[in-house]
């Protein structure tokens, strides 16, 4: 992903699972409309010139956020999150933008939400997550989609468990970088190695964070935005791991501070979705869209996300960059919604 893992915490969960048996209605095909459509329609929204387009795909077959997001064989993967009892779930489900339609996977082993997820290879990994009280469970899990089978693999360290951090692909490795543990934002970064099934560690991130979204791109592990546990309290800050001299660097800031936003790397820009902790909204939430050039050291603004949300994550497949579900509030509000943004 990214992947990418985004939102905020949600209010008093419980542990009963909710069923997710809804039948997802097809896309129509994308049209050159401008404004929102309704349910299970699919409408172009521009920003203008260079800005980009949003279209509208099918909803998701029941509202969910806090979401593991990542793209994989050509569909979008959810994974866990929190549905709208306040419940989270070990629901996976998949949608192919093609067909328009949702199908659901096995479900992950464990209820899971912030679930920090990647894919290499053809193969779909949680290295981490949050359950029960918002603990931090160190486990990891690997999909394979043609057996549609989860497998355990090495856990993160013990003391390094976490969820809400991001997971960015690197030379056939996998970074883990900052998240949530004890109540505590966290500047930790470690290696997943899946051909050994092993971890190590790198040089932590400067700035403790978690909420926040990342990329590989322009020859570095770029980290941008996130908060330090309050969603009320979303920061701006970018840092830039240089993996020759496995240090830290800083970049020029977000020029919106946001926590619980989506990330991708599209090209050689990191775009950055929506978000929380916006002051100005009544329901607390971002709509800005924002793409970030490392070589260059600088951002512009995009078109906005027409359904603002929060504790989603993004995945581009055939040039769109997909964002499903999500919460409309900030804190519990679960969405169904999903939208593309071709760039």
């Amino acid at each position: 992903m990214l992947l990418l893992l985004a939102g905020c915490q949600a209010t008093n969960p419980t542990d009963d699972p909710t069923p997710t048996d809804t039948v997802p209605v097809p896309t129509d095909a994308v049209t050159g409309e401008t404004g929102h459509s309704g349910a299970g329609e699919s409408a172009a929204h521009t920003g203008g010139p260079s800005l980009g387009v949003w279209v509208t795909g099918t909803e998701l077959p029941l509202p969910i956020q806090e979401i593991g997001v990542a793209a994989l064989d050509g569909e979008v993967v959810s994974v866990g999150g929190f549905v709208s009892s306040g419940a989270f779930v070990a629901t996976t489900l998949a949608y192919d933008p093609v067909v328009g339609s949702w199908r659901q996977l096995a479900d992950v082993p464990e209820r899971m939400h912030h679930a920090v997820v990647a894919t290499l290879d053809g193969t779909l990994y949680v290295l981490g997550s949050l359950g029960q009280g918002f603990r931090a469970n160190g486990h990891s899990w690997a999909y394979d989609p043609v057996a549609d089978a989860w497998t355990a693999r090495a856990s993160l360290p013990a003391g390094t468990e976490r969820g809400g951090g991001v997971a960015v692909v690197v030379d056939g490795r996998i970074h883990v970088v900052g998240g949530i543990r004890g109540g505590q934002a966290l500047g930790e970064h470690h290696v997943y190695d899946p051909t050994t099934d092993s971890w190590s560690a790198a040089a932590p991130m400067p700035t403790p964070r978690d909420h926040l979204v990342g990329g590989w791109v322009g020859g570095m592990l770029v980290a941008a935005g996130g908060r330090f546990i309050d969603s009320d309290e979303p920061i701006d800050v970018v840092e830039r791991w240089d993996p020759v001299s496995d240090t830290w660097s800083t970049g020029a800031p977000m020029p919106t501070a946001r926590g619980g936003l989506a990330g991708c790397v599209v090209g050689d820009a990191l775009l950055t979705f929506a978000g929380e902790g916006d002051h100005h909204d009544e329901h607390g939430v971002f709509d800005q869209t924002e793409a970030y050039d490392p070589v260059l050291d600088r951002w512009t603004s995009l078109a906005p996300m027409p359904t603002p949300r929060h504790g989603t994550g993004a995945a581009l497949v055939d040039g769109v960059v997909w964002i499903p579900g999500g919460g409309s509030h900030q804190s519990l509000e679960p969405s169904a919604t999903v939208e593309g943004f071709v760039p």
